[in-house]
């Protein structure tokens, strides 16, 4: 790590601390489903970011899509995401956000030149491209880690599941996640 680079943990939705114009870039990753209020999180980055300096944020949409070539429906899949979308909302949290969205709102603040890069992150090994279908068994491997954590307490304090209701939907997610035959992305 270079010797001028530091690393710090904050809550980013309560005010921040840091002296205006005082990043010369700030990054932001899968803050989707954490922000509640995306415009006030920018105006503060807007404030906090030097004449010049740069914003970046990578995020990823919460819903599934099923590419038209996928031999399986993948409606657990789909099931899953918008039973988790309608608990987030429960929740005052959003899990569908869009590169226009943000893009928009970072304008909104002031931010100009904003570019809008969108990708496809495979789930699963499906893709025939090498790169792609390794960028898919790795997110299959995030997904099958860590798909219980984040549901577990959505699902069960904001959409009233019990928890044998929900391992058993994650049961026929995973089951299709890890088929070849289901061609499906996250929006990124």
């Amino acid at each position: 790590i270079p010797p001028n680079v530091k690393f710090e943990i904050d809550d980013a939705e309560q005010r921040w601390t840091f002296p205006e114009e005082f990043f010369d870039l700030i990054h932001m990753r899968t803050m989707t489903g954490c922000i509640r209020d995306w415009e006030k999180l920018f105006t503060q980055a807007f404030h906090h970011t030097k004449p010049g300096g740069y914003i970046e944020s990578q995020e990823m949409d919460y819903m599934a899509v099923v590419q038209s070539d996928s031999k399986i429906s993948g409606e657990s899949l789909i099931l899953w995401c918008e039973l988790q979308g309608k608990a987030a909302y429960n929740a005052g949290l959003s899990l569908r956000t869009s590169g226009e969205k943000l893009k928009a709102l970072m304008e909104k603040v002031g931010y100009v030149d904003v570019v809008v890069q969108e990708f496809k992150l495979a789930v699963g090994p499906w893709p025939a491209n090498k790169s792609l279908r390794n960028a898919g068994l790795l997110q299959l491997r995030a997904m099958l880690e860590g798909i219980e954590e984040l549901s577990l307490r959505l699902f069960t304090h904001y959409a009233d599941w019990t928890i044998e209701e929900l391992h058993v939907l994650l049961v026929k997610v995973g089951n299709e996640l890890k088929s070849k035959d289901l061609h499906a992305y996250w929006p990124v």
